[in-house]
């Protein structure tokens, strides 16, 4: 499977490899760039965030990390959320508070919940 920042292949015995690309997206896939080194710095944060859980007894679906930009994991059926943490007002936030201004510094982090469903947009829950 390939989607627009993940492409995802069968490893075998249950495990599949998942590698990131350098790529951003916005608006549905409709605005795209490419941030070299971005994969790398993704598979980091992402191998760092399961090594914690794992670390804390929550188990997870991680099983180690392959290279730079690829973890293998164990195949599962995804939770079809996308949870959003954000630092700035911007992007589809922006869109539902059109009177903030571009930007805005938030002094505390800003949780959001969207469903995954490309054929509504993923709404927000």
């Amino acid at each position: 499977f390939e989607g627009k920042t993940k492409i995802i292949e069968d490893a075998g015995n249950g495990d599949v490899l998942i590698r990131s690309k350098d790529y951003i997206t916005a608006g549905d896939g409709a605005q795209r760039d490419v941030i070299v080194g971005k994969a790398a710095a993704s598979t980091q944060t992402t191998c760092n965030i399961f090594e914690m859980l794992e670390a804390r007894g929550v188990r997870t679906h991680f099983v180690s990390r392959v290279d730079d930009v690829t973890f293998r994991a164990r195949r599962v059926s995804m939770i079809p959320l996308e949870l959003i943490a954000r630092r700035y007002g911007v992007g589809s936030f922006r869109d539902r508070f059109p009177d903030m201004p571009d930007g805005t510094v938030f002094e505390d982090l800003v949780f959001e919940v969207f469903e995954k469903d490309d054929a509504n947009h993923d709404p927000l829950l």
